[in-house]
């Protein structure tokens, strides 16, 4: 029988990682995770005592954020319309940034700036601070995980099936 003999890491091969006051992980400096005011550079033992938080794994493995030079590389790469491109440039084109990145689900880019985003874009949407503004092509959500209830009539008492409005269950045909 094969043992895995776990070694712990050198703490002279380990970037620099950052925790908070209360957290229970350690995190790369440009985590999502910390943009609070109480993160401190982690020490050895705390690099040794609490795990690296998923987000910052997932960068150190090459499968976090992908950084671009512009931001129409970004808009290619998460599959922005054609249509919306101009749109979204536009929108976004005053906003002082250092960092254009997508996320590994391609799901949205995001504009950094001294390490906190300031703006971002999806395929039919684009958003800057706080304000967000949706494209011609955005389809909304239900935004409440389901969608409505669709009108039907009362229960059938036999078959306890929704009937339809005119009052006829289904099943009883």
């Amino acid at each position: 029988m094969n043992t895995l003999h776990v070694v712990p890491p050198q703490t002279d091969d380990l970037p620099t990682f950052f925790r908070t006051a209360t957290g229970s992980r350690v995190h790369l400096p440009d985590c999502p995770h910390i943009q609070v005011a109480d993160a401190h550079v982690a020490d050895a033992a705390e690099c040794l005592a609490f795990p690296v938080c998923e987000w910052s794994v997932a960068q150190m493995e090459g499968h976090g954020r992908e950084h671009f030079d512009t931001i129409e590389d970004a808009m290619r790469r998460i599959g922005v319309p054609v249509q919306g491109h101009d749109e979204i440039a536009r929108g976004i084109h005053f906003v002082t940034h250092d960092d254009v990145y997508v996320v590994n689900s391609l799901s949205y880019a995001a504009l950094g700036h001294e390490g906190r985003i300031v703006a971002g874009f999806g395929k039919t949407y684009y958003w800057v601070g706080d304000h967000r503004v949706n494209l011609p092509d955005y389809v909304d959500s239900s935004r409440r995980g389901h969608t409505d209830r669709g009108a039907y009539g009362g229960l059938c008492p036999v078959h306890f099936e929704a009937m339809s409005l005119t009052g006829v269950c289904g099943s009883c045909l």
